[in-house]
């Protein structure tokens, strides 16, 4: 068996996902997937050395991050959030906004990136020289893990370079970014990662306090992503309630194969994927076919299918070329999808036996 090809980055400068301070933001808002052109195996096989590993690089980097689908949840978000921030245009609005929530694997990341990007080239379509200006109209953070009050301003605070020292209260912190977001024009706040964020102090008060005087003080509409919002704590109890009249929440869920709608909507999602493939001698069509085996393989989890499909492609090139059945079993993807597709065989197994015992009966 040949062993697939490691590509490292041609750079040590590198550093993941940077989206946490306004600089790194920008720079990943103003990178631009590159898709590689497309070659036939003889075109291929005609380029030099040094050209074949430039071009297996390219494909490799479009393989771990470059595709993007536009899934029918992702399309409701973008909607959605198009309509919030329409409707908090007036200065006197009863501020809206958007909450994505579901297990993990299921896009949330993958959607709340793409909704940034869409955002971005929306307003760079109305202010293209805003950077001229000092403008950053899109603020976004990652709450860590058990956050605080004073934890999230101070990762507000990081996210604009601000300094903090020990003495600066929450209330303090919270002016200074408020202050910061209204100076540089701030139209969009994404906040991922918002279970973190303890509903344990003060009787979920703080907390919630916090989001509500944010939503009230800074001209933006506000975009949460985080898991069971829609059922934790931090949204349940009168204050929490009152965020949540105001925003639409969109439950992120699993595809079921129980469900023939959903069955016709993962084909198409495959078929997205399949379309992006950048290999030689794949076969079109060849994924789709495999689409009952994908949906109990990922156990319905889109994050899931595209570790999958990516990661299976990306040890084709130079190798295989193709996605196939037999490299798609032998592929080891995260945890959860693994241990369901464990459950289900054993299922299945269970009915298989109860079925030979019950015919032999007759």
């Amino acid at each position: 068996m040949n062993s697939p090809t490691i590509m490292f980055p041609e750079t040590t400068k590198i550093k993941p996902a940077p989206r946490h301070t306004k600089e790194d933001l920008a720079r990943f808002l103003n990178t631009i997937p590159y898709e590689p052109e497309r070659h036939t195996a003889a075109e291929y096989a005609a380029l030099g050395t040094r050209a074949r590993t430039a071009y297996d690089r390219q494909r490799k980097m479009f393989l771990s991050g470059g595709i993007t689908i536009h899934t029918p949840d992702f399309l409701q978000a973008r909607l959605s959030l198009a309509e919030s921030m329409n409707e908090n245009i007036h200065p006197d609005r009863d501020p809206s906004g958007l909450i994505l929530t579901g297990d993990a694997t299921l896009g949330k990341t993958t959607a709340t990136r793409m909704l940034i990007r869409y955002v971005h080239d929306a307003y760079v379509r109305q202010f293209p020289d805003y950077a001229n200006h000092g403008r950053v109209p899109i603020v976004f953070i990652e709450v860590p893990a058990t956050c605080t009050g004073r934890a999230l301003m101070c990762t507000f605070a990081h996210f604009f370079g601000m300094t903090v020292a020990r003495t600066d209260t929450m209330e303090m912190l919270r002016q200074r970014v408020v202050d910061m977001m209204d100076r540089v024009g701030t139209r969009l706040v994404v906040v991922d990662e918002l279970h973190n964020l303890s509903a344990a102090n003060k009787g979920n008060g703080e907390s919630v306090d916090i989001l509500r005087s944010l939503h009230r003080d800074v001209f933006a509409t506000f975009l949460y992503a985080g898991i069971d919002l829609d059922t934790g704590d931090l949204l349940s109890g009168p204050r929490g309630r009152q965020i949540a009249a105001r925003f639409t929440m969109m439950p992120m869920e699993r595809y079921h194969p129980s469900s023939e709608a959903d069955h016709e909507i993962w084909r198409g999602i495959i078929e997205q994927f399949e379309d992006a493939l950048p290999l030689l001698n794949h076969k079109a069509g060849s994924l789709v076919a495999l689409s009952a085996y994908l949906l109990e393989r990922t156990n319905g989890s889109i994050g899931s299918l595209g570790r999958l499909i990516n990661g299976t492609a990306n040890g084709a090139v130079g190798t295989t070329e193709a996605v196939t059945r037999a490299l798609l079993d032998k592929k080891t993807i995260d945890f959860a999808a693994e241990t369901a597709r464990i459950e289900t065989l054993a299922r299945k197994t269970r009915s298989r036996q109860s079925a030979g015992r019950i015919g032999g009966t007759k």
